[in-house]
């Protein structure tokens, strides 16, 4: 048996951030290249808000402002994270329950996912990381994990709370030829991940035991396990886990529903039909929509999600609800995923105004025909009814060409000139300091962003503390609207420091808390992606449903395979026709797939069986948005994230404009 020697182990690359309670604003590092030092560690408390911002913030999730003189919360991760692996670690990671046993990792390497590859590893490269039938030591397979251009990285993460105090040995079956690799079995506490410590293995060997050891803390949160091929190739076979030395039992993996469960989900499956809405709702046949308004009730607030945002049928499944909604619910607001000026330029052209809707949303994922569809439906509408139909915006932004940013200059040259300069100089600043939704963050920017946020602030303050004059040169719109714009790019210059996730949903739930404030009384539909929606841990549906409850309706909408559009990259413009490959036995999808055609399933009804299997976690495939991610799994229960689904076997693309 050959020992390694792991008295403290680093996950690099690979295991998910988990935030510290104590600083809950904080965002992982994403360093260029293959840093191997922290950026920093995580502080205790988040500097405090100016008091004079009080009355302007909403909502419990406003993060505190800045002041002057102060830093942002340090970054409570250890060295680079690929920027898709934190994201599903940050959905995937969170949402593994405390159990006894250990949740099915596939600790065997037995169980198969997408095509030759182990089912739920997260895997850096599909190219050289491929299940062996071959060359194994046990069993059906092993880990092949072959060097191609940038190296191979495998792993898996769980929670770690159950075994907190013990002792853990992972062992396993390593087998290697001309290899450079790096074994990582590591815990991540509440504060940070240790990063200083691995376990390298080089050369060939025949099939050899190996055991890593590690003492849990009481202060983990994860555990995580991979392993990392920078040359040669290496097999990976066999793992087990023991704690205190007896075995810790892995739970069964889910091989989709039996034929009970799986009778009585096309039984209470609701059939939907997916054509492109009719101009004139009046005319068109929405019976198959009336599960919808069931769920719905009387919530305020109503999500409908999209598991990609470039899937043709979301699109137009989701006009002929938002009809429905108009119709049946006497909704009135749409709340669109897109930042407050572009929504608002929309929402002058839906009212009558004048303008190209081909060039509205240009830039954006909404730039296609089926949304274009939508927009002239409501321009038709509200021509023909009093109570107007609202579009509006509830998102940052995506890079640093703000739009809100030309508004406010004019409204200040209208007001007070001699303050324009400030606002040119915040503008002048963005458009040198790259921002990007997605992007890594850079921490040799810190003190770049941290200024333009700090400017931001300082302009904001400004326009509250004269408030008379801009109420005396403006209409009380006016003013409320230089407010809203300014405090939307002051969260956007958070997001280079806290990160595009939890920090830019709880803005987004912050921002939609605002809307309702500002059309008391009225229904609002969401319109954003299934991550945004849903009620993933830390999430904008999530932080809805602490404050609404009930008041807070939410349908995701899910697919079996198919293509759809997205950018291969991030930032990279969007193309259609990305393949994503039907997803594989034991997921959610794999199981709706057999119903056969495109459905609506009213999730409040899985408590008991036979749908009880529907109300546990399992794994699915909601992370594609603005670029192609057709493989990224994450496990979560259904019933919890959604109330209802709306499922489509097949996805085409959406289709640009040009």
């Amino acid at each position: 048996m050959c020992v390694l020697d792991s008295h403290i182990l680093t996950f690099e690359n690979l295991s998910p951030y988990v935030a510290s309670e104590r600083c809950p604003d904080a965002a992982p590092s994403l360093l260029d290249g293959d840093a191997q030092t922290p950026v920093s560690t995580c502080t205790d408390q988040i500097p405090g808000r100016s008091a004079a911002l009080t009355d302007h913030s909403i909502g419990r999730w406003l993060p505190e402002r800045l002041s002057s003189g102060t830093s942002p919360p340090t970054l409570c991760s250890h060295n680079m994270l690929p920027l898709r692996l934190f994201f599903l670690g940050t959905l995937l990671g969170t949402t593994v329950t405390l159990a006894s046993t250990l949740p099915f990792q596939n600790l065997g390497l037995n169980v198969v996912g997408f095509a030759d590859e182990p089912r739920d590893w997260l895997v850096l490269d599909r190219k050289g990381t491929t299940l062996d039938r071959t060359v194994k030591h046990e069993g059906a397979f092993s880990l092949k994990l072959k060097a191609v251009s940038s190296g191979q990285l495998a792993g898996i993460s769980w929670n770690a709370k159950p075994w907190r105090g013990q002792t853990v040995v992972l062992s396993g079956w390593f087998k290697s030829r001309q290899s450079q690799a790096t074994f990582l079995f590591e815990t991540c506490p509440t504060e940070s991940c240790p990063g200083d410590g691995h376990t390298p293995l080089s050369g060939t060997h025949d099939w050899t035991n190996f055991s890593l050891t590690l003492q849990i803390p009481q202060t983990a949160e994860m555990l995580a396990v991979g392993i990392r091929v920078s040359s040669g190739t290496l097999w990976l076979d066999d793992l087990s886990l023991t704690a205190n030395g007896q075995p810790i039992a892995e739970a069964p993996p889910f091989m989709g529903p039996d034929a009970t469960e799986l009778a009585w989900l096309k039984d209470n499956s609701q059939p939907l039909r997916t054509e492109t809405a009719a101009p004139d709702q009046s005319s068109a046949d929405d019976t198959d929509l009336a599960p919808l308004g069931a769920v719905v009730g009387h919530a305020r607030l109503i999500g409908l999600g999209e598991g990609t945002h470039g899937t043709h049928e979301f699109f137009t499944l989701k006009q002929r609800m938002v009809q429905y909604l108009v119709k049946r619910q006497g909704i009135r607001v749409f709340a669109l995923e897109a930042n407050a000026a572009l929504a608002d330029t929309v929402n002058a052209y839906i009212q009558g105004g004048p303008g190209k809707p081909e060039s509205l949303l240009a830039g954006t994922v909404w730039h296609t025909e089926e949304m274009l569809n939508l927009l002239k439906w409501m321009r038709l509408y509200n021509k023909t009814t009093q109570n107007k139909l609202i579009l509006t915006g509830f998102d940052l932004g995506f890079n640093s060409n703000l739009s809100e940013l030309n508004v406010i200059q004019e409204l200040v040259a209208t007001v007070e000139p001699t303050y324009l300069s400030k606002v040119q100089d915040l503008l002048t600043s963005m458009s040198r300091d790259y921002y990007y939704t997605y992007a890594p963050i850079n921490a040799n920017k810190t003190a770049n962003y941290q200024a333009d946020r700090t400017m931001a602030e300082t302009i904001l303050l400004h326009f509250e503390h004269q408030k008379a004059l801009y109420q005396h040169m403006l209409s009380v719109e006016q003013y409320q609207l230089l407010l809203r714009y300014v405090t939307r790019v002051w969260q956007f210059t958070g997001m280079p420091l806290y990160g595009p996730y939890t920090y830019r949903d709880r803005m987004m739930a912050r921002n939609l808390e605002a809307i309702a404030h500002q059309y008391p009384g009225k229904k609002i539909v969401v319109w954003a992606h299934d991550v945004h929606v849903g009620r993933f841990p830390g999430r904008m549906g999530e932080l809805l449903t602490q404050d609404l409850g009930a008041q807070y309706a939410v349908i995701g909408t899910m697919f079996g395979s198919g293509r759809y559009t997205a950018g291969p990259g991030i930032g990279q413009p969007l193309v259609e026709g990305n393949l994503a490959p039907p997803m594989y036995l034991g997921s959610i999808e794999q199981a709706f797939s057999q119903v056969g055609a495109p459905f609506f399933l009213d999730l409040r009804t899985t408590r008991s069986l036979p749908a009880a299997w529907l109300n546990r976690e399992q794994d699915m495939r909601v992370t594609i948005g603005t670029s192609v991610a057709p493989f990224d799994v994450v496990r979560g229960n259904l019933a919890h994230l959604f109330d209802a689904v709306a499922f489509v076997p097949f996805s085409t693309s959406s289709k640009l404009l040009k």
